[in-house]
């Protein structure tokens, strides 16, 4: 078998294709994991405010003291929302092409104290996993971004 290399005008292009290959696949990385991100919040987020809820059935009392029924969550489900604050909460930060963030207060925002709790549970709670729900629901839609966002920048 021989290997036959002929010089043409092309080949210093693709020599310099070649060498910024790294540079151009780090792009396109942090491109899908920027796009990964958002749509984690969003799903998160629409789980909060959406999903089904199988929990305890309250009724409550708002700022103005109208009767409101509140539909909690039951264990392992995506929390319910009340108050809004740990939803709004919800952020991610990047770090560079190498990875993400993502989770409670995580950009700046303070995220409420009782964020750990609702997350992960406590000896009188069972844990309500929202942050591992989105993970768990958008793993195919993470991996399509991050995908096709690398395949965009060789185009």
């Amino acid at each position: 078998m021989t290997v036959k290399f002929i010089s043409e005008r092309q080949n210093g292009q693709n020599i310099l294709r070649i060498k910024s290959t790294e540079k151009t696949t780090r792009r396109g990385l942090r491109q899908g994991m920027f796009k990964a991100g958002h749509t984690l919040i969003s799903a998160a987020s629409t789980e909060i405010l959406h999903g089904n809820k199988t929990g305890v059935i309250y009724i409550r009392r708002d700022r103005k003291g109208r009767k409101r029924r509140h539909q909690s969550s039951a264990p392992a489900e995506t929390h319910a929302n009340m108050t809004g604050a740990l939803r709004r909460s919800l952020s991610f930060q990047m770090w560079g092409s190498n990875g993400i963030e993502f989770g409670y207060g995580v950009s700046g925002q303070t995220a409420p104290d009782y964020a750990p709790w609702v997350e992960f549970g406590t000896t009188k709670m069972k844990a309500r996993p929202s942050l591992l729900n989105a993970l768990e629901s958008q793993e195919g839609n993470i991996n399509q971004h991050l995908e096709n966002e690398v395949r965009k920048v060789f185009e």
